[in-house]
This record gives C-alpha cells, structure tokens and sequence, in this order.
C-alpha cells in the first residue's frame, strides 16, 4: 500500500519538476528532433551529433521543419561549379524555376551525372530489369538517363516515356532520345488514361512532395491492373537533406504503400537508399 501511494506522489512531482524546467527555459532552449528538424545558424545548417534529440539555443539558432524553407547554400553557380559541394544544394526549395536553371546547365548536370549516380542507376536496372515490359514510364524523369540505360538492354524507345515538370529535363530527354515520349506534366495528375502503363517508375521524387500520397494514387491510377509501381527514395535513417519533405524508414514506407503488395525491398548502395516493387494490387 505504501508503494501504491508514492507512485502518483513521484509522478506529479515530477510532472511538477517538467513545468518549471520548461517554464524556466524555453525562452531560450529549444529540443529539437534529429529526424525531423533542421537547424540553421548564420545561414549555414548544422548537423546535429549521433543522438535522436539536441538541445539548442533559440537565441543564435533558427529552428524550422527540416525541408520547407528556402536556403542556398551556394551563392552562385560558379561557386557551386568550382567546389566539391553537394550539387543538390542548389534546388532546396523544390520550385519548378530552380530545377529549370538545374537542368539548363550543362556544367552541372556533368558534375550531377558522376560515377557514383551511374553505379546507382546500373545497381536499380539489374534488380529490376525483370520487371521491365511493355509501356514504361518514368515520373520525374529529370534528364532521362535512367530511361537511355532502360533503352540500352533492348527496350524500344517507342515503349519509353517520361514525365518531369521542368521543361529544361524535357528538353534534355528528347535530345538523347528522338523516339521516346517525353512530356512536361504533373505528378499529381498525370495526362494519360488510366490503366495505361505496365510499369511506373518514379525515383528520388517522393521525398521532395508537399502530397506523396496523392502522387502514390495517380501512378497507381495510370499503371494497369496487373503492372508494378518501382519506388526509390533515400534512407531516412541516414537522410538529411534540407530539400526533401519526408524522411521515410523501411517501416515508416511500408505502412505508407498501405494495403498494396510489395513484390520486393531492398536496400542500396550503402543503406542510404531503399527500393520498393509494388503490385498495383493489394493483398
């Protein structure tokens, strides 16, 4: 009986001790959560340590949702040209003007294509080249290049499209390839019937949507009934870029694919990428 009778004691004393702790100093201090915020000082984002929370000062540092706010890190192009930075960092706010003057450039994009991105494109090709007949589509095809390696194991280019909302990216894709189809759309609501496609492909892109799940319904929308909807998307154990929107773990992506079969998972390169192979039907 005296046990049962400390416990609650403890417990509001404690609960007590949190309010004027917080009272106390969250003028100041701020905990902020490793996965889902970002902290920038002086206009420079600064990691945090290996622990899940940090505890930071709110009177030299911004805290803002890791993902939607605008930073350039790089101030020019020369400057992102002549350093060995992230490339990426150039289109953190994920507007259609940024990925336009990113696709335009052909310095960048020589930079973007290194050898690193072609052993990550051959990685996904090999697992999922058995997955790969009649009508393809890419959704955020970007400049194609996935798409021209799809074209190199002998698919017709005629069974090849690809959809980005740059017109720079599209512009590259008709260049590389004259017979396939490639069109500036929307993600969210993609001009082609339903139930046209046997494959959907749609890489790095999730992450960067305001509205993943709408994207999630129209590619299954397009994708026949008996197609595969072929999901990449980077590691958010690891991710922390301050461009993408959605920091998904293997758990956290199945509950997100929901009811609809998964044909197969896999983690890539070193971890900091997962795929996913959906069935455009559920279990």
């Amino acid at each position: 009986m005296v046990m049962t009778k400390r416990a609650p004691l403890l417990i509001r004393l404690k609960s007590l001790a949190n309010k004027v702790l917080k009272h106390t100093l969250e003028k100041k201090y701020v905990l902020v959560s490793r996965n889902q915020d970002g902290v920038i000082k002086a206009g420079t984002f600064i990691p945090f340590g290996d622990g899940r929370y940090e505890v930071v000062d709110k009177r030299t540092h911004l805290v803002l949702p890791k993902g939607l706010y605008r930073i350039v890190l790089q101030t020019s192009l020369d400057e992102v040209l002549n350093k060995e930075m992230l490339i990426g960092m150039l289109v953190t706010d994920n507007s259609k003007e940024a990925y336009d003057e990113f696709w335009r450039s052909d310095q960048i994009i020589e930079k973007y294509a290194n050898s690193n991105r072609v052993v990550f494109y051959r990685d996904i090709l090999e697992i999922i080249k058995k997955f790969l007949s009649g009508r393809i589509i890419d959704v955020g095809c970007g400049s194609g290049d996935f798409l021209n390696l799809i074209r190199k194991i002998g698919i017709p280019e005629q069974q090849l499209y690809g959809v980005d909302f740059s017109q720079s990216a599209i512009e590259r894709c008709r260049e590389m390839m004259s017979g396939g189809k490639f069109l500036v759309g929307n993600i969210y609501d993609l001009n082609f019937p339903s139930s046209y496609f046997d494959c959907v492909i749609c890489m790095e892109v999730l992450e960067h949507l305001e509205k993943p799940h709408q994207a999630l319904e129209e590619m299954k929308r397009v994708c026949k009934g008996d197609g595969v909807i072929i999901i990449t998307i980077p590691n958010g154990d690891y991710d922390d870029y301050i461009g993408h929107l959605s920091f998904w773990t293997e758990a956290s992506f199945r509950e997100f694919l929901g009811e609809f079969k998964l044909l197969d998972f896999r983690y890539l390169g070193d971890g900091t990428a997962m795929i996913f192979i959906v069935a455009n039907q559920k279990n």
